[in-house]
């Protein structure tokens, strides 16, 4: 009626033919019967629905294109069994969801708990790219369309698609509590794939959310509505297509972005005292005994420890084993009456561990 109405202002005459699909069996019939009481017999018979006609898995129209496209898909709905029976997201070879774009190809498969930004995607497959005038596309979205999905995520990726072939024309905010069920905020999505020469490249965001008529009484969540003069004003907003505080214009590239992961070689800092080099001597553990092995034997135990291995192992075998505070009985720490564990005088026989401490040592005192 709308498109009848505006085409006999302008003295011209259209043959418009309505086509939709629906899976909820109680708003398609609605939707039937009302054309078929307004003698709409042949658009009646254009429209499909019930259980089995789900817009995603079962396309009712795959090869036809259409001029005028609206739709107001269902918000934060999972699609999880339309997904499986499409061969899940690594199996899915539906057209319409896996697409060439600028030489690669981009999955549009969102996540399973939302599918909204699909229907939208099967509305852009449709658009009629042969016409002078093109198609245009009005969808009603929440929020998560806006901004759910990381770069390269099939949210993301449908976002890019859209602005990248500069189809986007405008996103329009409209006014809180306007639907029955819900009072989240909600956007109609506008495209185009004729945009005017003045628009072409660049979005525009229409602030709409304070344009309404309140209602005398509240209808569920819907406490508002959108009056004549409301769509008037949203209406000439987008033609005037001017900067005001209600209206900003972006260029395209304002809304990408990519996700680049550098990696880049572990970097430690360190700052090495005076204290901390002379305790890198001992580094390989047992500090009290090296360190009086060490006041006996010097630096020969880090250069060439295989001439007094002998030595140490005899002065290890002398030794108790608590070396600390213990009665040695002689100068040397010699004489007492345990024996150290095997175990631990092993690893002071290890030449390997003083040559690495000697080595540690020394980087150090060279870096300091």
């Amino acid at each position: 009626e709308t498109l009848d109405d505006i085409a006999t202002q302008r003295g011209l005459q259209i043959n418009s033919h309505l086509y939709g699909q629906e899976i909820n069996p109680e708003t398609y019939a609605i939707c039937k019967a009302d054309m078929l009481l307004k003698g709409e017999r042949e658009n009646a018979d254009h429209i499909v629905g019930g259980a089995e006609w789900s817009t995603l898995s079962n396309d009712a129209f795959p090869a036809q294109e259409f001029d005028f496209m609206l739709a107001n898909p269902p918000y934060g709905k999972s699609w999880k069994k339309d997904l499986e029976a499409m061969g899940g997201k690594d199996g899915m070879r539906d057209p319409r969801f896996k697409v060439m774009h600028q030489g690669d190809e981009l999955s549009l498969v969102t996540r399973s708990s939302d599918g909204q930004m699909l229907f939208l995607v099967n509305m852009a497959t449709k658009m009629n790219h042969k016409s002078a005038l093109g198609s245009r596309i009005a969808e009603v979205h929440n929020g998560s369309s806006l901004f759910t999905g990381d770069a390269g995520q099939g949210e993301s990726n449908i976002r890019r698609w859209i602005i990248e072939n500069d189809w986007l024309e405008a996103i329009v905010a409209l006014p809180l509590n306007l639907f029955y069920n819900t009072g989240i905020a909600t956007y109609i999505w506008v495209l185009s794939n004729r945009k005017a020469t003045h628009r072409q490249g660049q979005v525009q965001l229409i602030d709409a959310s304070q344009w309404f008529k309140p209602l005398r009484k509240n209808l569920g969540k819907k406490n508002c509505e959108l009056a004549f003069d409301d769509i008037a004003r949203i209406t000439q907003t987008f033609l005037d297509f001017k900067e005001s505080p209600e209206s900003k214009i972006f260029p395209n590239a304002a809304f990408g972005y990519w996700k680049v992961t550098v990696e880049r070689p572990l970097r430690l800092y360190s700052q090495l005292s005076l204290k901390a080099i002379e305790a890198l001597r001992f580094a390989s553990g047992d500090e009290d005994l090296r360190s009086i092995l060490y006041d006996k034997f010097g630096d020969v135990l880090y250069t060439r420890f295989a001439s007094i291995a002998a030595a140490v192992a005899n002065r290890l075998n002398d030794w108790g084993g608590d070396v600390e505070g213990e009665d040695t009985g002689d100068e040397d720490g010699a004489g007492a009456k345990n024996g150290l564990p095997e175990k631990k005088k092993k690893k002071l026989l290890d030449a390997k561990t003083w040559e690495r401490d000697g080595q540690l040592f020394e980087v150090a005192t060279q870096m300091r």
